[in-house]
């Protein structure tokens, strides 16, 4: 994909306003900290860790972040499927 239609999805779908001077530093803290969330709480709620153990691996999380969030698993088809249905309504937005 080229740099200028990345720029376009930066824009259209960040939840930052990168156009208020807000460098790519905060962007990718921003994704840090969820993938991190999100490392936590499968490990939590998926995988068995009790929230010590992924505490020690993952870092204590901000807990509002996580709240009323509940992981559930899905087939793997199931999952590519949704995500190309996204991903071509996204592209078809460009």
């Amino acid at each position: 994909m080229d740099q200028q239609r990345v720029q376009h999805m930066i824009k259209k779908y960040t939840v930052v306003d990168i156009h208020n001077n807000v460098n790519n530093d905060v962007i990718k803290k921003q994704i840090k900290r969820a993938d991190t969330a999100s490392a936590w709480l499968e490990a939590v709620q998926i995988a068995g860790f009790s929230e010590e153990e992924a505490n020690t691996l993952f870092g204590k999380p901000i807990l509002s972040d996580l709240r009323n969030l509940t992981l559930s698993p899905h087939e793997p088809t199931h999952v590519k499927t949704q995500f190309l249905k996204l991903f071509n309504e996204l592209m078809e937005q460009i």
